[in-house]
């Protein structure tokens, strides 16, 4: 904390992700992970990060059990380094993924095979895009789903998270 001269506090904390490693307090306590990325969802819209209509309420109530990170920062300004960044804990001039002809590199370590490592059941849902096999993205899952559009292309629809949960729930 750090006082801003007018007797104000302010939290200098982030959130880092770097080299991921799990900590569980006990071996027969059990918990799940859940890593959720929305992509292009912005948070000031959200009503648990603050906005004032209620928008959010699946996720509000997720949030009001889990880590709701306030202060995070992306690596990039788009969907395919940035989430390599997230799944590998490189940044892009790591990876090296900077365009749509590349794919995660065969040699890096993702979150899913450390999870598994650690007895972790990996399993993703995904409406594909920049997140699919094409890229890597399977690498490390025990179960890779992609989002199933019953004789539809595959560019982007508005219902396209409504059939997403579909087949999570599935």
């Amino acid at each position: 904390m750090e006082d801003e001269g007018n007797g104000t506090a302010i939290n200098n904390s982030y959130a880092i992700w770097i080299n991921p490693i799990l900590y569980q307090s006990s071996k027969e306590k059990e918990f799940n992970f859940i890593l959720l990325s929305l992509d292009t969802l912005r948070p000031d819209h959200l009503s648990c990060y603050g906005y004032n209509r209620r928008t959010s309420p699946n996720l509000d109530k997720l949030a009001e059990d889990s880590v709701l990170f306030e202060n995070t920062f992306s690596t990039t300004y788009w969907t395919l380094p940035a989430h390599v960044s997230m799944i590998t804990s490189l940044n892009t001039p790591h990876h090296r993924v900077i365009n749509s002809r590349q794919r995660i590199p065969g040699s890096s370590l993702p979150l899913a095979d450390i999870l598994r490592g650690e007895n972790f059941l990996c399993t993703t849902f995904t409406g594909g895009g920049f997140l699919s096999t094409k890229y890597g993205f399977s690498k490390g899952f025990d179960s890779y789903q992609k989002l199933r559009k019953k004789g539809r292309d595959d560019s982007f629809r508005f219902s396209e998270a409504e059939s997403l949960k579909e087949n999570i729930s599935e």
